[in-house]
């Protein structure tokens, strides 16, 4: 009896050694046998060879998968084109402007006719003072600009101032507000604005009341009422 309490107490005592060296050791899974069952190793022991104890299971072999790396997304170099191109360029086209319709006055313009005789500055008026229309009035006497006479002739609606030199009646001034008077650009009274500027171009000068034009000595001008033209001067300024 004794022997047997004895006996039980020596099994005990090497069971719970058997549990510290499985705790001390740890528990290692996973170990396949050779038939490729778990095997669990219960405990390692010393001597020749492999001394420790398997225990074989069903367990399945849990084998990690691994996580694959991300393929890169691989870079494309687009080039760009260097240097010139070549070829013949399409030619941009050529843009003509209007001519500009309008007239430039020039010094041949200074001058109105009227009934049938074309009168300028600086003429020689002798023997056409009859021909102009009839004579409403005469006036002459010394003259205040030069030496000479003044003979200013009178008309119905115009009138033509003259100078008096070695015999010849010289047209210094002419002032037409009447008559039938026209430019030689067929200008006359009651034509407007546009239509002297259509005719001579822009004004030298727009005095707000006339339109004035200039070349050289030679000044033609346009008196204007309700933008229509209400008389015409011509002058030679060349007398003093």
């Amino acid at each position: 009896m004794k022997h047997s309490v004895k006996h039980t107490i020596t099994l005990a005592m090497l069971a719970a050694a058997a549990v510290f060296v499985l705790v001390a050791c740890g528990e290692q899974r996973g170990v396949p046998s050779d038939e490729g069952a778990m095997r669990v190793v219960l405990g390692v022991g010393e001597g020749d060879g492999d001394s420790r104890a398997y225990v074989d299971t069903d367990e399945p072999v849990y084998t990690a998968t691994p996580t694959p790396s991300p393929t890169p997304t691989p870079t494309i170099a687009v080039s760009q084109p260097t240097g010139s191109v070549t070829g013949t360029p399409e030619p941009s086209p050529e843009v003509t402007q209007a001519p500009d319709q309008r007239g430039t006055y020039t010094e041949d313009d200074c001058a109105v006719t009227v009934n049938g005789v074309t009168v300028k500055p600086n003429m020689d008026f002798s023997g056409k003072e009859n021909e102009a229309g009839k004579i409403v009035e005469k006036l002459e006497g010394q003259s205040c600009l030069e030496s000479g006479y003044d003979i200013n002739y009178y008309y119905d609606g115009y009138n033509i101032d003259t100078l008096t030199q070695n015999g010849k009646q010289l047209v210094y001034m002419a002032s037409f507000s009447g008559g039938g008077a026209k430019t030689t650009r067929g200008i006359g009274i009651g034509s407007t604005a546009d239509d002297v500027i259509a005719a001579y171009g822009e004004p030298t000068e727009d005095t707000g009341v006339s339109l004035v034009y200039v070349a050289g000595s030679k000044q033609l001008l346009f008196y204007m009422e309700d933008d229509v033209v209400s008389e015409m001067v011509i002058v030679d300024t060349s007398f003093q």
